[in-house]
């Protein structure tokens, strides 16, 4: 008889739970921070110049150097991120896969029995073996159901720990770019 491993509810919980490594975390983080701090100044009106980092001031400093330099910054930080993010996709995928042919597996093993068995006295061993393999899967069906809201919050925040990071460093590589177009096109 194939029955849930007795591991199951925290397998199924663990899916909810997606995997994302620290990589991934990371430069989540880099592309927010550097992207939200260059369109903060944009939206203030102030120039990447103006900033002072690890105590060091960029005013006088060439602009379109420092422009191109957070450009490649910003753009490192999206690749890397995108990368990270679609080896984690992969990989919570295969988990998800692993465990749904667990379920696949019982389902069909239950309907073959109760095809087969359905008619059978109830003390029949199949039967018994049919009612086991039956509560195995209504014990998945139960949790499925009680976690409907959990798995529909946790598509909904994939989908936001990818597109807020992707929009945000994308707008600001759109914006950085205009801007050393601007000063470069103005020395020729």
């Amino acid at each position: 008889m194939r029955k849930l491993p007795d591991s199951f509810e925290k397998d199924f919980w663990d899916l909810m739970l997606p995997v994302s490594t620290e990589g991934t975390s990371k430069s989540r983080r880099n592309v927010i921070v550097g992207s939200f701090t260059i369109l903060t100044l944009y939206i203030l009106g102030k120039s990447l110049t103006e900033l002072r980092v690890l105590g060091l001031s960029l005013e006088g400093s060439d602009q379109a150097r420092i422009l191109v330099v957070g450009l490649v910054m910003i753009v490192f930080w999206l690749l890397t991120f995108v990368a990270n993010w679609v080896k984690d996709f992969e990989l919570n995928k295969e988990r998800k896969l692993l465990l749904e042919q667990v379920i696949d597996d019982l389902k069909r093993q239950k309907e073959s029995l109760e095809s087969r068995y359905s008619g059978v006295e109830d003390g029949h061993p199949n039967k018994v073996t049919m009612r086991q393999v039956q509560g195995e899967y209504e014990r998945y069906v139960r949790q499925f159901d009680r976690t409907k809201r959990a798995r529909l919050l946790t598509r909904i925040t994939a989908g936001v720990d990818l597109i807020l990071p992707v929009s945000l460093g994308f707008l600001a590589s759109i914006f950085l770019t205009i801007d050393i177009w601007s000063i470069c096109g103005s020395f020729s």
